[in-house]
């Protein structure tokens, strides 16, 4: 008999989003940036969910962009309104459907 053990990918690591102003819409959001995947089992997608309570799971939160370039390390969230505070959980998902979450992150609108 044969098994297979598969291994999740390796979580990325989100810094502390900022506000940022995006000229070609003329809207303010906050910039989230991570480190890159470095998982060898294949890249499916970043998964970015946000949520306006904190102990984000896939549950519980939005799942607001799914990116699938590795080479992408960062997203303006032009959805946020003003005078609120956001939280941020990226889910790395493997081409096996296997997903790791990043560490939780805050940002403000105030």
């Amino acid at each position: 008999t044969r098994v297979t053990f598969r291994h999740p990918p390796d979580p990325v690591t989100v810094f502390t989003p900022v506000l940022d102003f995006d000229a070609g819409s003329g809207r303010i959001g906050l910039r989230l940036s991570w480190t890159p995947s470095e998982d060898a089992g294949g890249l499916a997608s970043y998964l970015i969910y946000r949520s306006l309570t904190p102990n984000i799971t896939q549950n519980n939160a939005v799942l607001i962009s799914s990116i699938t370039s590795r080479q992408t390390v960062s997203y303006l969230d032009q959805t946020v309104i003003r005078n609120n505070d956001y939280y941020y959980r990226i889910f790395v998902s493997d081409l096996t459907g296997l997903t790791a979450g990043s560490n939780e992150v805050s940002g403000t609108t105030r």
